[in-house]
């Protein structure tokens, strides 16, 4: 139930994080690039990564654990 919930959450937040990214595209686009813009589009890259890092993460099998 938990992994459910979670993947729903993270999906809705994937759908923010990508109409985020078209809005600072239709900036760029009408205003040019700034330092401020760029910086702004490199961390939304980065929250993207931190995000789906635990997608991937849960789709590999789990490690052997040594005592």
């Amino acid at each position: 139930m938990f992994a459910a919930l979670a993947g729903g959450l993270i999906l809705l937040l994937l759908v923010v994080m990508a109409s985020a990214a078209e809005r600072m595209r239709l900036y760029q686009e009408a205003f040019g690039l700034t330092e401020l813009r760029l910086y702004t589009t490199a961390f939304m890259g980065w929250l993207l990564l931190v995000v789906c890092w635990p997608l991937a993460d849960s789709t590999l099998p789990p490690s052997t654990i040594r005592t």
